[in-house]
């Protein structure tokens, strides 16, 4: 960022961070205003990030009310009630590439990195099992120990399709948590069996047996899992996890779709997903949090004040205390001319960079 920015940097930051509100709830996912007059911002947030969406837009003290969906389905619902929604949370920024460009976005700010895990519930038979592999690795992953990490999850995967318990699963067509389950399942097919269809054939088996229950968003199956109703569920990432108090196992990292040093390896999956009408083939990268604001927003000063607050260092203290790995700087990708001035002043600062 040029030396000149700074002063208007530090104007902005200061502007967000003394906005900040009081407590939020998560019944209607509104966020306190910052005074009984303020409009009411309406945005869509990925169902697995509903908290920090909330918390963000208490954060910057903006009223905030999300519809919580599946990222395609929030997407989709953006471009078919057009000039409604101001900002968009997503957790794959080929969904905003697919369903929004070009002409409701065509930029994204990457915020976040998470991870794919399998949770699995307290009622199970299996439970003390996996307690013991979800120990195993932890120790591995703190180790080094990748061999171990492999071990472990191969013989996860393998009991999941194996014990006759009940699997979770969200639809791939509005969620990126089940399509990103199918690529994780691909990945591990490759890895272990030197066969992307290993796994997935066995889920379909799994279907056809009446073992799967499939929702439309990930967040949707907490209940059952904490319930007992399914044994397992794939659909899930990290930061849910440990938000849900969801008991869990964590994947290799060349599975988990969590390390950007496995991007090429992750490119070898891919998935398609019916979106607007049409088959979007998507392949397996990293899992990314990422946030745009709508071309025809009502509120995008709004929206981008919530986006500052993420930026911030309070901001990146949210999703670190969600066990989101935060990206530092955030990185940004798309047209900068479309951004809001606001967020055009920080653009190459220590905040935010243009993406590599």
């Amino acid at each position: 960022m040029a030396f000149g920015k700074s002063r208007s940097l530090v104007i902005v930051l200061a502007a967000v961070l003394a906005a900040a509100g009081s407590g939020f709830a998560l019944g209607r996912l509104t966020a306190s205003p910052a005074s009984p007059a303020s409009p009411e911002l309406l945005g869509v947030a990925a169902s697995l990030y509903a908290k920090l969406a909330t918390a963000a837009a208490q954060g910057a003290g903006v009223q905030a009310n999300y519809l919580v969906e599946g990222s395609l389905a929030g997407a989709r619902q953006i471009a078919l009630v057009r000039g409604t929604y101001s900002l968009f949370l997503s957790v794959d920024p080929a969904v905003i590439q697919a369903v929004l460009y070009p002409d409701l976005a065509d930029w994204y700010i990457a915020l976040a990195r998470d991870h794919m895990v399998v949770g699995y519930s307290t009622y199970s038979s299996s439970a003390s099992l996996l307690a013991n592999w979800s120990a195993s690795m932890s120790a591995d992953l703190a180790a080094g120990n990748q061999a171990g990490a492999l071990n472990v999850t191969r013989e996860l995967l393998d009991h999941v399709f194996s014990s006759g318990g009940k699997i979770g699963v969200s639809d791939p067509n509005t969620d990126p948590e089940g399509y990103r389950v199918l690529m994780e399942l691909q990945l591990a097919g490759l890895l272990f069996y030197g066969d992307a269809g290993h796994y997935t054939a066995l889920l379909r088996a799994a279907q056809q047996a009446g073992r799967v229950v499939t929702v439309g968003a990930g967040s949707q199956l907490f209940s059952y899992i904490q319930s007992g109703s399914i044994d397992y569920d794939l659909a899930l990432y990290l930061s849910a996890a440990e938000g849900a108090s969801i008991p869990y196992v964590r994947l290799a990292s060349q599975v988990d779709l969590g390390d950007v040093n496995e991007s090429a390896f992750y490119a070898r999956a891919s998935v398609n997903v019916t979106s607007s009408g049409g088959t979007t083939t998507l392949h397996g990268a990293p899992i990314v949090l990422a946030a745009t604001i709508p071309a025809d927003a009502p509120d995008p000063a709004d929206a981008a004040r919530v986006i500052l607050y993420l930026l911030s260092p309070q901001g990146r203290a949210v999703m670190e205390g969600m066990s989101l790995a935060f990206l530092a700087p955030a990185q940004f990708s798309g047209n900068a001319t479309s951004l809001e001035p606001t967020l055009r002043d920080v653009l190459g600062s220590s905040l935010l960079q243009e993406g590599v």
